[in-house]
């Protein structure tokens, strides 16, 4: 049966499987566009990376390993099993271009030397830190996969107050993502199947459900959606975005970047 839309930020990344539609690429999209965000501030600086080995992390570094310019100097840094202050200290010590930290709360406790010595930006994934909140600062950015909250806020605001209503509605922004994706995919495949009446054809509900992806009323939190023959990821960039510091609010510092 075809899969509609799961929640995964570590989907198939081939193009291959027309029974499995995605919201998008997940945590790769955001390595590769934070890789063409690089190669868009025209530097050939050295880059450092940090990142968990078998994680999700791990795949992310991958990603923008694979997509980083050619002959762009790039240090891998896998992160200890326990990372004490002197591995924060050490790496705050390196005067890189930039350095991306590919992780998540838990492993970046400790990490504030990076804020103090301000050597380098230092670059997130929004995905992984699962909130923007906290992280504010001229030198540090992340990879935010959904449109920003002042644009995105007006469109969604219907499928929160029924979250609301219904009791549903989680507290936190990668909860509220959850919620209005789930609800989001609810509705298209209701719509579909609405449509097939007695033809049940796998193919044919897929073909209903990437109608349904680009008519229905239900948002989601990326700035546009879609779907067609061959292409079974929705939504297809990021953004690189800072934390304004005291209001906490998101701002772009890159334009909607598809790799």
């Amino acid at each position: 049966l075809p899969c509609v839309l799961p929640l995964t930020d570590l989907p198939a990344v081939h193009e291959g499987d027309f029974y499995t539609l995605y919201f998008s690429r997940g945590i790769s999209l955001e390595g590769e566009a934070l890789a063409r965000f690089f190669a868009a501030q025209g530097g050939n600086g050295r880059i450092v990376q940090v990142y968990r080995p078998g994680t999700a992390g791990a795949v992310a570094a991958a990603a923008f390993r694979g997509a980083l310019a050619a002959g762009r100097p790039l240090e891998d840094q896998p992160l200890p099993a326990a990372p004490d202050a002197a591995f924060w200290r050490e790496l705050a010590a390196r005067a890189p271009e930039g350095r991306v930290l590919w992780l998540g709360k838990k492993d970046l406790v400790g990490s504030a030397a990076l804020d103090e010595a301000r050597r380098a930006p230092t670059y997130l994934s929004a995905t992984l830190l699962e909130t923007p909140e906290g992280w504010a600062g001229l030198h540090t950015m992340m990879t935010y996969p959904w449109e920003v909250p002042a644009a995105r806020e007006p469109r969604v605001l219907r499928s929160r107050l029924w979250l609301r209503t219904h009791g549903l509605e989680p507290p936190d922004e990668a909860g509220q993502a959850v919620a209005v994706h789930t609800l989001f995919a609810i509705n298209v495949a209701g719509e579909a199947l609405a449509h097939l009446q007695d033809s049940f054809s796998r193919d044919y509900f897929v073909e209903r459900v990437e109608h349904a992806i680009t008519t229905t009323i239900t948002p989601t939190f990326f700035p546009n959606v879609s779907l067609g023959p061959g292409k079974r990821f929705a939504s297809k960039g990021a953004y690189v975005v800072r934390t304004e510091a005291g209001s906490g609010s998101v701002a772009a510092v890159s334009e909607w970047i598809v790799p």
